[in-house]
């Protein structure tokens, strides 16, 4: 690490020193990241990483003015998760939604949330998200539980030690990409160099809210606190009904608000920890996990009850799969267990049309090279999709059932209309299989129902609800026109085990290998988003 002022430096007992004059360094004010001994390039908000936390509440409208001051790149900032009513325009994807901020330019970012909850920031231009172009983007309600000053923010980074864009790029899009850390607010640990941490203050006699935060530009962590239980309140800006589990799963770009069960907890220094999680297995990587602390104190005195008791099953949330593989004592809780206390009006929905329809999304990899949806390789545009969409060919010539092409795919929808999307998974391989992360620019959808697959070894039981060809078994066929298996779910509402009543609200989903996630959609305004340019955003991650 090298400072402008203090010049190189190290890491020692959880401090930094400046290698010329071996005095401390105060570590708040450097990008440490995970304590590496050598640099790396940079590109953040305001000179730090993670970026300013942007702080607004609901339904205030705001003008957020970025800046490139970039010598030769362009930039845009994405708002992820924040509906765009009316202002498609600032949802801040290049050559979708705007023309990119040039070296030199700025761009007026102006919106209003809607809904509240916790939300991020990052660039959506080359891996400039990769490279620390991120901040934590908090809408307050004037009805939170919990007052802001009790609450805290803990963005969880997935950190690798490259410098080459080039080379960050062609790996992400392989999945080969390696990261070598877990950052939590910019701190971190490497080969147990006792790097500086994020250190959290808590007193037991209070309630606290932590707004858990994955902005990974690729990886999935598995969040705890051992020996503090977390209740869960909110997902991805929708309140659920509160469950109290001992584990998260958190999947590229989703956020959990989880408050702390104090009960029985006693004063002292608690670790909090996010492991990286295999996209294949669910795996734990145990070296170099993300790590910070959390000191609780109790000025009350209260006292702890039951603060011996062991427990024998752990409860994990948000597992993609049946069961979780090779942990007998953990029992998972699946994002469909999760019930929504909102509705339609709640969140700004309202059905215009009685117009349905039903569009299967298949996800996978072209080769080693690329990834698809339904077999259409994103491509970016020249031009601006939203302001100049009759100069883009979305017809996509060359794509049938069977076989892949590169295009500016589109799938229009009438306004006001009620979309059910079938997302996906097809990749069973070995190679290829993963959890699939899906996020839908500038709306919430409701989940209705997840088709869970589990994991043997190498082997995936996949779904055998959907039919992938009328001709070609599901195991050779590419799946790119995909129905339902029994005709009559292709009325929504009889499939079984569906939840219509309380289904979550999300913006951002994970689909099992093999499986399938149905989201409700009400299509609310033109809003396009990247990866497959579709009018409703649809921004697919491996």
């Amino acid at each position: 690490m090298i400072d402008k002022e203090k010049g190189p430096l190290y890491t020692e007992n959880r401090k930094l020193f400046s290698k010329s004059t071996r005095k401390e360094v105060d570590a708040n004010n450097i990008n440490t990241a995970d304590g590496w001994n050598l640099t790396r390039k940079l590109i953040t908000a305001n000179g730090t990483m993670p970026g300013p936390d942007i702080i607004v509440h609901q339904n205030q409208k705001i003008t957020i003015v970025v800046y490139n001051h970039l010598l030769s790149e362009e930039v845009s900032v994405h708002w992820h998760g924040i509906e765009q009513f009316g202002t498609p325009a600032m949802d801040g994807v290049s050559f979708v939604t705007q023309c990119p901020i040039l070296p030199g330019q700025s761009f007026n970012y102006t919106f209003t949330p809607r809904i509240g909850g916790s939300y991020f920031y990052h660039s959506h231009t080359g891996v400039q998200f990769d490279m620390g172009l991120f901040g934590a983007f908090i809408v307050l309600r004037k009805r939170d539980l919990i007052p802001y000053t009790h609450q805290r923010i803990l963005q969880l980074q997935d950190w690798n030690h490259l410098v080459d864009p080039e080379t960050m790029l062609k790996s992400m899009t392989v999945m080969n990409m390696e990261y070598h850390s877990v950052l939590i607010n910019g701190k971190g640990e490497h080969g147990g160099n006792m790097a500086p941490l994020q250190t959290v203050f808590v007193d037991k006699s209070e309630r606290y809210l932590f707004r858990l935060i994955s902005v990974a530009a690729n990886e999935h962590f598995l969040f705890s606190i051992p020996g503090i239980r977390l209740i869960v309140r909110e997902t991805d800006g929708d309140e659920v009904l509160p469950i109290t589990v001992d584990r998260i799963l958190l999947f590229t770009g989703e956020r959990f608000d989880v408050e702390l069960d104090m009960q029985n907890v006693t004063e002292g220094v608690y670790d909090i920890f996010a492991h990286f999680v295999s996209g294949k297995t669910l795996g734990l990587q145990e070296s170099n996990p993300g790590h910070a602390f959390l000191h609780v104190s109790n000025n009350k005195s209260l006292a702890s009850f039951n603060s011996n008791v062991s427990r024998e099953m752990e409860v994990i949330l948000n597992c993609p799969l049946i069961d979780y593989p090779n942990k007998p004592n953990w029992t998972c809780v699946h994002l469909s267990a999760l019930k929504s206390l909102n509705t339609k009006e709640d969140i700004n929905i309202i059905q215009k049309t009685s117009q349905q329809s039903l569009l299967f999304l298949n996800n996978d990899f072209i080769g080693p090279s690329y990834a698809a949806i339904n077999g259409k390789i994103f491509k970016m545009p020249s031009v601006a999709a939203l302001l100049q969409p009759s100069e883009i060919d979305t017809t996509c010539p060359g794509c049938d059932a069977e076989t892949n092409c590169m295009c500016s795919h589109s799938l229009n929808l009438e306004s006001g209309s009620e979309v059910i999307f079938v997302f996906h998974n097809s990749e069973t391989t070995d190679s290829q299989r993963v959890v699939h992360p899906i996020h839908i620019h500038g709306h919430k959808f409701q989940v209705i129902k997840i088709g869970l697959t589990s994991v043997d070894g190498s082997s995936v039981f996949p779904t055998s609800d959907i039919k992938c060809s009328d001709t070609l078994n599901n195991s050779v066929s590419e799946c790119y026109n995909a129905k339902w298996a029994n005709a009559s779910w292709n009325d929504y509402k009889n499939i079984p085990d569906i939840n219509l009543e309380n289904g979550v609200y999300k913006d951002t989903v994970a689909v099992p290998p093999g499986g399938y996630v149905i989201a409700r959609i009400w299509r609310q305004t033109l809003v396009s988003g990247s990866s497959t340019v579709t009018e409703v955003g649809i921004f697919s991650k491996a």
